[in-house]
């Protein structure tokens, strides 16, 4: 695949963390609020709930690309319908200049921010490019440069490609258990939702064990009201996983 040469100056790199973590908490949804306790999770983000709802059902090809990959579309929407909420457009601007300032020259251990729709992270490309290898799934992988990091961020950048990789994400965790037996829809959506949003490279234990946990929050950085991502896809498959188009609810 052809790709673009993009030289940039590289400044201080602890200063620009700082300066993206400053800018990004005056860009989210949530600055200057304060959420009371026991507020909704609905509640809380407010438009930003509708706007995911809206973003999913006025496009699509999502779900076309989702069935073309065998994979249930509704399923995948819900697991990343909670980053969906949380996403941030000029957040989301401030956060791929800094992987292509850090991660592209340096790789992940300078700059691993979640850009995207799904909220997806350089780290997390690279494992499912990984365990597609592992399991063989066919892909083809180039050896680890700065021109396949810059490619990677160009794949961040994508809704097209985040889709294909929430996809492949989905067929990973089902090579990995399909000895499992679950006992309901809700039962296998609630663990691989904690899987995506704690890590997929967890252990089982560790993955159940993290479900109930309340860390997901509205703001950029943590706040008093915090919520279970998996209780959040649960409540979006319930309410809207089925409906022919939600967004007029």
């Amino acid at each position: 695949m052809k790709t673009e040469k993009i030289l940039l100056p590289v400044p201080g790199k602890f200063k620009l963390v700082v300066l993206l973590a400053g800018l990004s908490l005056m860009a989210s949804p949530g600055w200057g609020q304060e959420l009371q306790s026991g507020e909704s999770f609905r509640g809380a983000a407010g438009k930003k709930y509708n706007e995911a709802l809206v973003y999913f059902w006025s496009n699509p090809w999502i779900s076309d690309t989702l069935q073309a990959a065998g994979v249930d579309p509704q399923f995948a929407a819900a697991i990343v319908f909670p980053e969906a909420v949380r996403y941030s457009l000029l957040r989301d601007r401030m956060e791929v200049m800094g992987l292509l300032s850090l991660y592209v020259k340096y790789g992940r251990e300078y700059a691993d921010f979640s850009v995207g729709r799904f909220q997806m992270k350089p780290s997390f490309l690279e494992q499912v490019e990984a365990d597609i290898m592992e399991l063989r799934i066919p892909a083809k992988i180039a050896e680890e440069t700065p021109q396949t990091r810059l490619e990677r961020v160009k794949r961040l950048s994508s809704p097209e490609w985040q889709v294909k990789y929430l996809a492949a994400f989905i067929k990973i965790l089902d090579a990995r258990f399909k000895y499992k037996n679950w006992s309901s829809a809700e039962e296998k959506l609630k663990f691989y939702a904690t899987a995506y949003n704690a890590g997929y490279t967890n252990n089982e234990a560790c993955i159940r064990e993290l479900i109930p946990a309340k860390t997901f929050y509205t703001t950029l950085l943590p706040g008093e009201t915090r919520y279970a991502y998996a209780e959040i896809a649960c409540e979006y498959f319930s309410l809207f996983g089925k409906n022919e188009n939600p967004i007029n609810l």
